[in-house]
């Protein structure tokens, strides 16, 4: 499993490029390292830029996984369903899954290339920052 330490604000962090590893991508409202959003998957990590004090790839559309819950709940739940029936809901907290969601909701062959997990302050509910790209997009 190739693992790499990027820094964020005021943290050390673990993350990985391996996309079937078990990474914290939902968590708890207790733990105190994502109080600031982290990265926990990143497939670029020499693409990685600061851009007021977080970090991001260009070229990357970001989209928060609340605002897709959001956006549609029956899409949401069908690509979620998808994402557990082909990769397994033992996978579920893995960049393969997450990605495999992505191209379900999209409805378009998604690449996950930068994973950052969180949760918010005011309710404690934890939520994903995705960047990604269509595969036929150029880099």
């Amino acid at each position: 499993m190739a693992s790499i330490k990027l820094q964020s604000k005021d943290l050390a962090v673990f993350s990985t490029s391996d996309k079937s590893a078990i990474i914290e991508s939902s968590p708890h409202c207790t733990n105190e390292r994502f109080r600031i959003p982290q990265t926990v998957f990143c497939s670029e990590p020499g693409s990685l830029v600061d851009l007021y004090g977080r970090k991001h790839i260009p070229n990357l559309r970001y989209e928060y996984s609340d605002n897709l819950r959001s956006w549609d709940y029956k899409k949401d739940d069908m690509a979620r369903l998808a994402a557990d029936k082909s990769v397994g809901n033992s996978e579920r907290y893995t960049a393969r899954w997450h990605e495999v969601y992505l191209s379900e909701y999209f409805e378009a062959s998604i690449e996950l290339v930068h994973l950052i997990a969180g949760y918010n302050l005011s309710n404690g509910f934890p939520y994903q920052v995705y960047g990604f790209r269509t595969r036929d997009q150029t880099t």
